[in-house]
């Protein structure tokens, strides 16, 4: 469903922020520690998915084709 709405590139560059996703979580959750090393990543991963949903190559989106069921 999704793919028909965006680029798979853009899709894709998502599964970047499941490392920063994962500490904040951590922190909240269990009150595990967020050091400077991982602010660092935190930055650099939000950082990298920016560019590339602000990036001018704007591509159609993938079709889908339904053949149908037989």
């Amino acid at each position: 469903m999704t793919l028909r709405c965006s680029s798979l590139t853009h899709l894709s560059s998502l599964i970047y922020l499941t490392p920063p996703v994962t500490i904040i979580w951590a922190w909240m959750m269990f009150g595990d520690p967020v050091t400077p090393r991982a602010l660092i990543g935190l930055a650099v991963c939000a950082l990298a998915v920016v560019l590339v949903h602000r990036s001018k190559d704007r591509r159609a989106p993938v079709r889908l084709v339904d053949y149908g069921r037989s």
